[in-house]
């Protein structure tokens, strides 16, 4: 048996969180796009190339989706790194941080959309994951030990 520090569970619980946050979009997605067929919203003649024919909600859910292969990318990395070196309060505050953005900003994108709204959490989870990024640099490439 693995024995996984504290800090170690504390920074993957924002990864669970996210990937969580990730398939729970998917489901969503995928349930909205069969009640779209099924209530013959949408045939599947006209979705076989082109998802653009859904609804406004599925279309909404399918880019919100779509955005947790953005930024959350960059995320999953800087979580890696943070493992190759002791983890210490500041890589999780910034995790959660960042994960608690990309949950706002996935409620916002498929609920009322409202765009600035939505652009200045996506600016949030940005500059959090941009502070991360920094402290990492900090650590490895000029903190002495």
């Amino acid at each position: 048996m693995i024995a996984v520090s504290l800090f170690e569970k504390y920074l993957l619980g924002a990864v669970f969180a996210q990937a969580f946050l990730t398939f729970a979009l998917l489901f969503l997605l995928g349930f909205l796009r069969y009640k779209a067929i099924k209530t013959k919203q949408v045939s599947v003649k006209d979705i076989a190339l082109d998802t653009k024919k859904y609804p406004q909600k599925a279309q909404q859910v399918a880019n919100s989706f779509a955005n947790q292969f953005e930024l959350p990318i960059l995320f999953y990395c800087a979580i890696i790194v943070s493992f190759l070196f002791s983890i210490g309060w500041v890589e999780i505050i910034l995790a959660w941080i960042f994960v608690i953005m990309r949950y706002i900003h996935a409620a916002i994108h498929i609920s009322t959309n409202n765009v600035n709204f939505r652009f200045a959490v996506y600016v949030l989870g940005f500059f959090t994951l941009v502070v991360f990024y920094i402290y990492l640099a900090y650590r490895i490439f000029i903190w002495v030990y």
